[in-house]
């Protein structure tokens, strides 16, 4: 064990310590500005072209369709609703609403009157 203790005391007496210089601090450049700004600008730009996509494309579609079109397409029609006709035609006319509410149910929802009736089905199990 002693002589380990000595090859290894031999061994680090072969390093030479040296004094430890100062750490360099990194320059800044004086130049960070203009690309701060070029940062800024592209966001502007990029911000205004957004608004101006945004309000071109909000002249195209009409804000307000018209009632008589609401009304032709609803009662004829027999595919889905969209949500966006309903709410129209909850805001315009409830009663109207009601009346297309309670034909689309009678359409979509199984019979509860008749011979073959759900009721009927299950008051025979």
């Amino acid at each position: 064990m002693q002589t380990h203790d000595e090859e290894m005391e031999g061994y680090l007496k072969g390093f030479i310590p040296r004094a430890i210089r100062p750490l360099e601090q990194e320059q800044r450049s004086r130049n960070f500005w203009p690309r701060r700004l070029a940062a800024a600008a592209v966001i502007v730009l990029a911000g205004g072209l957004c608004l101006w996509v945004t309000r071109r494309e909000a002249e195209r579609v009409p804000l307000k369709p018209l009632i008589a079109e609401l009304q032709r397409s609803i009662p004829s029609s027999h595919k889905p609703l969209s949500t966006f006709l309903l709410t129209k035609l909850a805001l315009d006319d409830n009663k109207r609403l009601d009346a297309v509410l309670t034909e689309e149910s009678r359409r979509v929802l199984p019979s509860l009157q008749g011979q073959e009736s759900t009721l009927r089905v299950f008051a025979g199990e």
